[in-house]
């Protein structure tokens, strides 16, 4: 979905706040700041590299907040959903429902093999919900 113009100019400033904030090293502004931008603009791009620069300072509430975005803004992107996923369900089962759902809609074989190779990054009540949320997924 492209921007109004309204909605583009209503994000500049938090975009340009956002920006200088990152290369500054103040992460947690930067962060508000891109939020405030993908909701005024549902831009993918911005929501994906948000939810990366969260993951990167281990900023988990930032992270599902962004993962949640980039899913929902870019919905056939099968990253964006795993990415979510994985954030999700350290949480629980029922919240990386959705993304596993849609992930699984995009493409099973690539959502299969995504899957195994993020085991490994999942704690082990993640490795539970994981489960949890595909037995119920295969009920359905």
């Amino acid at each position: 979905m492209m921007p109004t113009a309204a909605r583009a100019s209503d994000a500049l400033y938090p975009l340009l706040v956002a920006t200088i904030a990152e290369g500054r090293g103040f992460t947690q502004i930067a962060l508000e700041q891109y939020i405030n931008v993908i909701r005024l603009t549902k831009n993918a791009a911005v929501a994906e590299q948000s939810t990366l620069l969260a993951i990167q300072h281990q900023d988990q509430k930032a992270g599902l907040a962004l993962s949640s975005l980039w899913a929902l803004y870019d919905p056939n992107n099968l990253d964006a959903q795993v990415v979510a996923l994985v954030l999700h369900l350290e949480a629980s089962a029922d919240q990386g429902m959705p993304y596993l759902s849609r992930a699984v809609e995009i493409n099973p074989k690539q959502a299969t093999e995504s899957l195994y190779e993020v085991c490994s990054l999942l704690s082990d009540n993640g490795l539970q919900h994981l489960r949890t949320a595909a037995l119920k997924l295969a009920s359905l």
